[in-house]
C-alpha cells in the first residue's frame, strides 16, 4: 500500500508549457501540471544570463522536450529540468532578452503557474491608506492676508508632511511608464509613495532602484547617505 503511495504522489508532474504574445511587449507563460502547486519559488537573476527561475516542490518535469523556443516580446526561451529527486523538486528557466517587470500567480484550482512578464499594469495595485507625496506640492495663496504668492513658504511647516527617513521601511519598487517609484512606510506607519528628486526630511530622493532607495540627507551641517533595501518576508 505504502509503493503505491510514492508511485502516486511521485506520478505529479508538469504536463505542458504555453506561451501566448500579448500586446508587443509581453508574454504570458502558463505552466501546467497534472496536480495542484501547492507552493512555488521565483527569482530574477541576472547573472551569468538574465532570467526568472522558478522553483516547484512535489512535481516531476515530464515534458518531451526540456527547452521550449518562444521568441516572442522580452521572453527568449524556457527551459524546464527535475533539480531534485530526493525531496522531489522541477525547476522551470524563463531566458529574457532584457530586464522587465513580471507577475506570477496561480488559476483557481491552483492546476497552472500563469507568468505574465511584460509591462504590468498598476493601476491593479492597491494604494489604500498610502499618501501619494507628489512630485510639485500645491502653493495655496489667499489674498486676504496680502501675502506674496511668489515668497519662500515656510519650511518649518512643509517638513511636518515629509517623510522621515528615519526608522522608515522599503515596502516596494513599481515600475511605471514615468520611472520608478518607490513605496515606503515611516516610523508612525504613515506611507508614502516617492519618486526620484522628491524631497524628505532634511534631504532628496536621489536615486531609486530595483530593490531599493537611496536618499542624501543634510542635517547639523553634515551630508549623510542613507539606504532603505526590501526585505525578504520571512
Amino acid at each position: 500500500m505504502t509503493g503505491l503511495l510514492v508511485m502516486f504522489l511521485v506520478s505529479a508532474s508538469i504536463k505542458e508549457i504555453r506561451t501566448q504574445q500579448v500586446g508587443k511587449e509581453a508574454v504570458e507563460i502558463s505552466i501546467v501540471a497534472d496536480a495542484p502547486i501547492d507552493n512555488f519559488d521565483h527569482v530574477l537573476l541576472m547573472r551569468p544570463s538574465l532570467r526568472i527561475v522558478i522553483s516547484i516542490p512535489g512535481l516531476s518535469y515530464d515534458l518531451p522536450s526540456d527547452t521550449v523556443n518562444v521568441g516572442k516580446g522580452p521572453v527568449d526561451k524556457v527551459v524546464g529540468f527535475v533539480k531534485s529527486r530526493r525531496p522531489l523538486e522541477s525547476r522551470v528557466v524563463i531566458y529574457l532578452r532584457k530586464s522587465v517587470q513580471y507577475r506570477a500567480t496561480l488559476s483557481a484550482d491552483k492546476s497552472e503557474l500563469i507568468l505574465f512578464i511584460g509591462e504590468v499594469d498598476t493601476t491593479s495595485i492597491s494604494t489604500e491608506g498610502l499618501l501619494y507625496y507628489p512630485r510639485r506640492a500645491p502653493f495655496l495663496y489667499s489674498a486676504r492676508y496680502k501675502r506674496d504668492p511668489f515668497s519662500m513658504p515656510s519650511l518649518k511647516s512643509i517638513s511636518d508632511t515629509l517623510l522621515e527617513v528615519n526608522g522608515a521601511k522599503l515596502v516596494g519598487v513599481l515600475e511605471t511608464p514615468t520611472g520608478r517609484v518607490a513605496v515606503v512606510r515611516a516610523y508612525n506607519g504613515r506611507g508614502f509613495v516617492l519618486h526620484e528628486h522628491d524631497i524628505v526630511k532634511n534631504g532628496i530622493v536621489s536615486e531609486i532602484g530595483k530593490d531599493y532607495v537611496i536618499f542624501t540627507i543634510s542635517d547639523y551641517g553634515f551630508t549623510r547617505t542613507v539606504v532603505l533595501r526590501l526585505k525578504e518576508e520571512e
